[in-house]
């Protein structure tokens, strides 16, 4: 995405790894239309905040989140058949299919597991 925030030093900004890393996420979710983000996960985005280090400007990151990616992402979710707003895993085909990461049991069920 061709994009640009305005940098922040000595005032609260979003960091900038994070929120960079979560655009380029979107870009190809929004390209091939495979469903690893969605607009709930956008407009739930949070990112660390920095305040002595650089970081981009909250207001413009959120402005752009909401204005921008949400309505994208609630027309590709429309233009894909499902409802707008539908989470990942409730529809059928590959779109849907869990991240291997969501497949394993999480550290707390497998410790209880262990002790049964």
């Amino acid at each position: 995405m061709d994009i640009a925030f305005t940098p922040t030093r000595f005032s609260d900004g979003y960091a900038m790894d994070q929120v960079d890393d979560f655009l380029d996420r979107c870009e190809h979710a929004l390209a091939t239309g495979d469903g690893s983000v969605n607009a709930q996960d956008v407009a739930g985005m949070r990112f660390a905040q920095t305040r002595f280090t650089p970081g981009y400007a909250i207001d413009e990151v959120d402005a752009f989140l909401d204005d921008v990616l949400v309505p994208r992402f609630h027309e590709l979710e429309r233009s894909a058949g499902g409802p707008a707003g539908e989470g990942r895993g409730t529809g059928t085909g590959p779109a849907s299919a869990p991240h291997p990461a969501e497949q394993r049991p999480g550290l707390l069920s497998r410790l209880l597991r262990r002790s049964r």
